[in-house]
């Protein structure tokens, strides 16, 4: 069964070689990383107008309380970037990575980028 599938993924061109797959990986990772480092940027502008309540994680709000909002972000950025980076070279032997990355990506987007954009945009205008 397993030769079938393989076969007919080969005859439709749907095979990918390791290379491939990490090469597709490290796209992802570098959109996410981007975005990391955009959501940081846009965290810290928002910090500098509302304060650390406006942060939603508890986690990282209670982190910037003790340590300042920019000493927290770079740590907790730093970690996550080196996250990803882990995941990017994890991907060709867990093949359901790259998909989950996908879905990393468009939370991300649709959880902080559009927001902290449009809190920071009405704050502005």
């Amino acid at each position: 069964m397993t030769e079938l599938v393989l076969s007919i993924s080969r005859s439709l061109g749907l095979e990918t070689t390791r290379s491939e797959t990490l090469s597709r990986a490290a796209v992802l990772g570098a959109i996410l990383i981007t975005l990391q480092i955009l959501d940081g940027v846009l965290t810290g502008y928002g910090m500098s107008f509302f304060g650390t309540d406006m942060e939603g994680n508890v986690l990282l709000r209670t982190l910037m309380n003790a340590i300042g909002v920019i000493p927290a972000l770079l740590l907790v950025k730093s970690i996550a970037i080196a996250v990803i980076i882990v995941l990017v070279s994890l991907s060709a032997q867990v093949k359901w990575l790259p998909l989950a990355m996908k879905g990393v990506i468009g939370l991300y987007v649709i959880a902080a980028i559009i927001p902290w954009s449009l809190i920071l945009a009405s704050h502005i205008w």
